[in-house]
């Protein structure tokens, strides 16, 4: 007598399997996408938000010293540390702690650029542009101008 081999029918096709495993690279996929998104879009809100916070403190500075603190002297005008005043006259003034740092690098990641104004002569520094290096995509900067006083 002859014995019949029964083959099992449980279980999953290689096809299943396969369609099955694609689905799951395709989500990845795209979450992995987005995810990547939602942090650059995050790093572009703080560099806008830090670039806010240090253009009014040059206000504030402003307010105080009718002028903008030259390149070199930004950070001590700015936190009271040092500061060459054209007036002569020291500041001990504290507008921010620090500098913020950009989430991806330092301070030096944001580009400050005093402007002069000729049609204010014998005064310096009459307005300013504030720029996020960094500001992703890449070769597109995000720059904040000051106004011209």
């Amino acid at each position: 007598m002859k014995k019949l081999l029964k083959f099992s029918t449980s279980g999953f096709t290689l096809i299943e399997l396969l369609l099955v495993i694609t689905i799951i690279v395709i989500v990845i996929g795209v979450a992995a996408v987005s995810y990547t998104t939602v942090l650059r879009n995050s790093r572009n809100a703080q560099r806008k938000s830090d670039l806010q916070k240090i253009s009014q403190a040059l206000e504030a500075f402003y307010s105080d010293n009718k002028y903008y603190p030259s390149s070199p002297d930004l950070v001590g005008c700015l936190t009271g540390s040092s500061c060459t005043l054209v007036n002569g006259k020291p500041s001990t003034n504290v507008y921010v702690q620090s500098l913020p740092a950009d989430p991806q690098g330092s301070s030096s990641d944001y580009q400050y650029l005093p402007n002069k104004d000729s049609t204010f002569p014998g005064v310096d520094w009459q307005g300013y542009s504030l720029t996020a290096l960094k500001y992703e995509p890449v070769p597109s900067p995000y720059t904040v101008v000051g106004p011209t006083h």
